[in-house]
């Protein structure tokens, strides 16, 4: 038999090391979920649907024609679809809500119309146990966000 060479293989402190980073990864993905809140989830979702709308009424405005808005709650997707047609990502938890309830099945569809006005007045999201609201003001067609 020969000497040992260091070549040969690993120190068990290396493996420590390696296995320590490794379970400290795992821990941080796994939990990776702690970061977000079902606040900042509704907060973002509200942000994202008063955006397209607010882009939506524009693009009506300036094209004299009706943009549909739409919104999925079963594949968790908020859309516009006009001139300048848009489609985003809703988180998981949102749900559209209607006279306290959550509809995880029921789309909601409405017009941002040529004259700046909306067919809808307010649109009730839920995420976890927090609510909030887009509202469609009827005279002047200006979209506010309101956190329950």
């Amino acid at each position: 038999m020969t000497g040992r060479h260091a070549e040969d293989g690993f120190s068990l402190l290396e493996i420590l090391v390696v296995l320590a980073i490794l379970g400290l990864a795992l821990a941080l993905l796994a939990h990776g979920r702690a970061w977000r809140s079902d606040t900042t989830d509704l907060r973002g979702a509200l942000g994202t649907v008063a955006r397209i709308a607010r882009a939506a009424r524009e693009s009506a405005v300036m094209t004299q024609r009706p943009v549909r808005l739409g919104i999925d709650p079963a594949h968790h997707v908020v859309s516009a679809e006009g001139p300048d047609s848009v489609r985003e990502s809703l988180p998981r938890c949102v749900t559209l809500a209607s006279d306290g309830e959550s509809d995880t099945t029921r789309e909601v569809r409405f017009l941002a119309g040529p004259d700046g006005l909306f067919s809808r007045q307010v649109l009730s999201l839920t995420c976890g146990a927090h609510r909030g609201s887009v509202r469609f003001d009827p005279f002047t067609g200006r979209v506010s966000i309101d956190e329950h």
